[in-house]
């Protein structure tokens, strides 16, 4: 789902934590993991301030309205993915790969 310039990925605390440790040794662009909610709607829509294209971003709902707009407009749940949904998995994810 796009909001704003931001392209939101409908994806599990399960599937990050997979892409991430696919991306993590991985050649190519390095991967930052973001959370859209309502601030972030606020300070980054359409002629504020951006955040440059590297590197690549995977852009989550965090928030209860963004995953709820996704879920009205997919016809399907949205999953919220919080960052303390994430904490201890990546975490975890780099202490194994030694990051």
């Amino acid at each position: 789902m796009r909001i704003g310039d931001t392209l939101v990925a409908r994806h599990t605390t399960a599937d990050v934590v997979t892409t991430v440790a696919q991306r993590l040794c991985a050649p190519g662009p390095q991967l930052a993991v973001g959370s859209v909610n309502l601030d972030h709607l606020h300070h980054f829509r359409p002629g504020r301030n951006r955040i440059l294209d590297q590197p690549e971003w995977l852009w989550l709902a965090d928030g209860a309205p963004v995953a709820w707009r996704g879920a009205r407009l997919g016809g399907a749940p949205w999953p919220r993915v919080t960052g303390a949904d994430l904490l201890v998995p990546l975490l975890d994810l780099g202490a194994a790969h030694g990051v």
